[in-house]
């Protein structure tokens, strides 16, 4: 087997053949913009800017996402070699002398190792991926239950503040009309503290479903791909 440092990039260009692109589906990665979507994630989820900026501080989401996108730099600089690899031992076809047997090795094993780079790189780049999800869930979830159990506090101070003064109003005559309007008022503030609760509760449920979604589509005919792909040569017909 070739040494470690053998390139077929390098060699295809010594041949003055073009290396391999990395293709359709690997130029999709290369254009997402992390931050920018999980930016649009957060204005679709009715998330405010100075939460998603904690959200954003709290989970190291800049860090996260500058390893993310360097990792996906490499990732596609290892398609290049890889297809590249694939394409040299295809040029050079089977071996039909035995003299040339060194040459198709050290083909075969340049194309082996392109895999396995390819591969365990993918592989950390999904652990990163999840690494990324999960501490951005768990951390809006957080925070919305935070605002959640706010909203839960505050309807039962006015639940018993208007009960209270509904107990004092009752023992003296002629305060029915005041109490009319203060209780509408007690009660304008439990429905709007119910509403938004409601609205919470759904953003808690349905939060980055479309970050995730969209992500991980193009992560699935790539990165994911990569990292369960097998490491032996292609075939040669």
């Amino acid at each position: 087997m070739e040494k470690k440092e053998d390139s077929a990039v390098a060699m295809a260009t010594k041949m003055g053949s073009k290396p391999e692109e990395s293709g359709t589906n690997w130029s999709f990665l290369d254009q997402i913009d992390f931050a920018k979507t999980l930016e649009n994630s957060g204005e679709q989820s009715n998330i405010d800017q100075s939460t998603w900026k904690k959200i954003f501080i709290q989970v190291g989401l800049g860090e996260i996402i500058n390893v993310l996108e360097t990792g996906i730099d490499k990732l596609i600089k290892q398609v290049v070699e890889q297809n590249t690899s694939e394409l040299l031992r295809k040029k050079f076809g089977k071996c039909q002398f035995l003299l040339a047997m060194p040459t198709f090795m050290r083909l075969c094993g340049m194309e082996i190792n392109a895999k396995t780079d390819l591969k365990q790189e993918a592989l950390l780049t999904s652990q990163l991926w999840e690494q990324l999800k999960s501490s951005l869930f768990y951390t809006i979830q957080f925070l919305l239950a935070e605002q959640i159990n706010s909203i839960e506090e505050k309807n039962k101070a006015y639940q018993t503040a208007l009960d209270k003064t509904e107990q004092e109003a009752a023992e003296i005559p002629g305060l029915a009309g005041i109490m009319s309007d203060v209780k509408k008022q007690f009660l304008e503030k439990i429905n709007d503290g119910k509403k938004k609760k409601t609205d919470l509760i759904e953003i808690f449920n349905n939060i980055g479903s479309g970050f995730v979604t969209s992500i991980e589509n193009v992560f699935g005919t790539t990165v994911f791909a990569a990292s369960h792909q097998s490491i032996e040569p292609s075939p040669i017909v």
